[in-house]
């Protein structure tokens, strides 16, 4: 059959510090996890913040379209 790869590509800007919490129906698991440049210059976001200030972790993710395919969120 066809496999095709669960998932959802989401991102989040705040004006001010906040917590961000996620309802799951099972206990997290990071190896499935992934991330797409939230500056990726093809899908331009329009984050609508002049500096914004983004986490180690989200400033070394890949551009999408160096995702391999069956990674990506569809």
């Amino acid at each position: 059959g066809l496999l095709v790869p669960p998932g959802v590509a989401h991102g989040f800007v705040t004006l001010r510090s906040a917590t961000v919490t996620y309802l799951v129906n099972n206990y997290y698991d990071g190896t499935d996890e992934h991330g797409v440049a939230w500056d990726d210059p093809d899908l331009s976001v329009p984050w609508g913040v002049e500096s914004p200030v983004v986490s180690s972790r989200d400033t070394s993710n890949p551009l999408f379209r160096d995702i391999p395919g069956h990674l990506r969120p569809i």
